[in-house]
């Protein structure tokens, strides 16, 4: 049974956010988060430890790493609240992300730009803020790594804390460009393996001997009339070098043939027999 998360009221008021179209640079930072292919992802435990560790570092009942899509703001990881997203009009992360420091609201209903927000106004009651940028390599804010609390703080965040949240947000921004790299590598891998196997299909559909070797003649693929030509294991074959199959009488033809296609793009290579009838087609 799907699950629709809960979303918090949007409003008019304290949104001064800027329309996601409001410029390139807005376009280009929601092109980045895109490009992290994390948004509505299940949990994972290298963010939600974070979030558990930022809260009882700053004593906070609320800690959250946030993404600031075009139209609303998703949580990777929400410790304190079950809370999974909201509008991004009444986003305190939407400011947040604009700023290159740390964003410190020590009392939202003292301040105007929140006031009269509904996460303030309503059950949430939020009071204190404290947020520092995601910043990817490209330097991109894609959201943040925040605190929230019911209690304002009128003492302030200080310059120590505010350094503290900037490592939690710059952890957490190591473990999404993690992320990314692992995820692009793994598909990457997948469909390498799935060219693999349509390249085996249609080689071993094909008449007569085939294989294929890398610039350094490592022996790459080959279709199953090599095998049985040669005779050789597929374990074996890994291992040997592609003049291996040549009789050794025509190596250094081989070779040269070899060294001519990789410069030309074609050569020319006479058939050769070694062992058992074993022949090089390049």
């Amino acid at each position: 049974m799907s699950h629709t998360p809960e979303r918090a009221p949007s409003t008019e008021e304290a949104a001064d956010a800027p329309p996601p179209d409001a410029d390139s640079s807005e376009v280009r930072r929601l092109e980045a988060l895109r490009r992290y292919d994390i948004l509505d992802t299940p949990p994972e435990e290298a963010f939600d430890r974070l979030t558990r560790l930022a809260a009882r570092h700053f004593d906070a009942p609320t800690a959250l790493i946030t993404l600031v899509d075009a139209g609303r703001q998703w949580f990777k990881s929400c410790f304190g609240t079950d809370l999974r997203e909201t509008d991004r009009e009444i986003s305190f992360c939407a400011r947040a992300i604009r700023s290159e420091g740390v964003t410190v609201v020590e009392d939202a209903t003292q301040d105007p730009r929140f006031s009269g927000n509904p996460l303030v106004t309503g059950p949430r009651n939020v009071r204190f803020y404290a947020g520092a940028p995601l910043i990817t390599p490209g330097g991109h804010a894609l959201g943040t790594l925040c605190l929230m609390d019911t209690a304002p703080r009128p003492e302030g965040f200080g310059a120590e804390e505010q350094a503290a949240l900037r490592d939690f947000a710059g952890a957490a921004m190591d473990a999404l460009e993690q992320r990314r790299q692992s995820t692009a590598y793994a598909r990457a891998q997948q469909r390498a393996s799935r060219q693999r196997a349509f390249a085996e299909t249609i080689i071993d559909g094909l008449p007569g001997i085939f294989y294929f070797f890398d610039a350094e003649g490592r022996m790459q693929q080959w279709n199953d009339r090599f095998a049985d030509v040669t005779g050789y294991a597929p374990e074996a074959i890994r291992t040997m070098h592609a003049t291996d199959f040549v009789a050794e009488e025509d190596r250094s033809h081989a070779a040269e043939a070899i060294a001519e296609a990789l410069q030309t793009g074609t050569a020319r290579v006479r058939d050769s027999t070694a062992r058992s009838s074993k022949t090089s087609t390049t």
